[in-house]
């Protein structure tokens, strides 16, 4: 009885998620009544209702809820480990759109993409490099890369590394004003300030101070404001102010000596950089093969590429 009753489980859980025999069977190809047969079939094996049915709706039961919510996660992984068996032999091709924050898509996904064409040479990319928040169902995203996303019933979210901001100024603008002992320096220097894209706020400066663990929060005058990250630490590095700037932007600068770092005895610690995608049933062979190279390559926060 047992493996009677597994058989019919994969239309249980169309119907679940259709809440229609109708609209299953449209799915599976088959009549409308062959969907209510496999359904009371089940139900008699099982010796429970796990649909409540009338004339304009289909419910589930209490009974039919606990079925779903213990079996879909193990057709979900079976559906995978198909899955991955599947793309040994066949190949990524299509159309494949990413989005990333600029800094993100510059520094870390343009080093991933010889790697990427060599293995996948069918694989075609539309890559959409933004520091906006982007909704991937509306702008038809595939894969996106960032911090903050617009959430959406279904969206998979995974951590990738941590990242990491620190203050810097150039040496030259430190000699015109002097260099900042503690936080509430700041509100004396002119400063350069990130404007979020999505609600146009200057995002305030929460700094925790490392021995004591005691976090101050200001929001110094802004002389200036973008809403790059990349041009934030640009502005610093020409002399206009003190910035709180993400490291991967500010690493160039570092080096060069363009600008030095300010008040190290702070941190600051932003979300960390997530890949975001629609959905495990189903996922396409070229986004799968996406997510596990980046996944490889950024997901280590202390060795590699990621931030420390």
């Amino acid at each position: 009885m047992r493996a009677e009753t597994i058989r019919y489980l994969p239309t249980f859980l169309l119907v679940a998620e259709d809440l229609s025999f109708s609209a299953t069977a449209r799915r599976l190809g088959v009549t409308p009544a062959a969907v209510s047969k496999s359904i009371r079939t089940l139900e008699k094996a099982l010796g429970v209702r796990v649909f409540h049915r009338s004339t304009h709706a289909l419910t589930l039961t209490d009974d039919g809820e606990r079925l779903r919510r213990q079996s879909a996660p193990l057709f979900e992984a079976l559906d995978e480990a198909l899955a991955s068996l599947t793309s040994v032999r066949e190949k990524p091709r299509g159309l494949l759109r990413v989005a990333a924050p600029y800094s993100v898509g510059k520094d870390r996904l343009i080093p991933l993409l010889a790697e990427l064409r060599a293995q996948y040479p069918d694989l075609d990319l539309d890559l959409h490099f933004d520091d906006g928040v982007i909704d991937l169902v509306k702008e038809r995203i595939d894969v996106a890369i960032g911090v903050r996303m617009d959430a959406k019933p279904g969206l998979i979210a995974k951590k990738l590394y941590d990242t990491k901001m620190i203050l810097v100024a150039s040496p030259r603008f430190l000699e015109a004003h002097g260099v900042p002992k503690r936080v509430s320096d700041l509100e004396r220097f002119p400063c350069i300030r990130y404007r979020t894209r999505a609600t146009g706020r200057l995002l305030p400066w929460t700094l925790t101070e490392r021995k004591t663990k005691t976090a101050i929060t200001v929001n110094p005058p802004a002389r200036m404001a973008a809403t790059s990250q990349e041009i934030v630490a640009e502005l610093a590095a020409a002399h206009h102010g003190i910035a709180l700037a993400g490291l991967s932007s500010v690493q160039p600068y570092l080096r060069s000596g363009r600008v030095v770092q300010v008040l190290a005895q702070y941190a600051y610690r932003t979300p960390p950089v997530m890949i975001y995608y629609t959905s495990k049933k189903a996922l396409p062979l070229r986004v799968r093969v996406f997510i596990e190279l980046v996944s490889k390559h950024l997901r280590d926060p202390v060795g590699g590429r990621g931030e420390r």
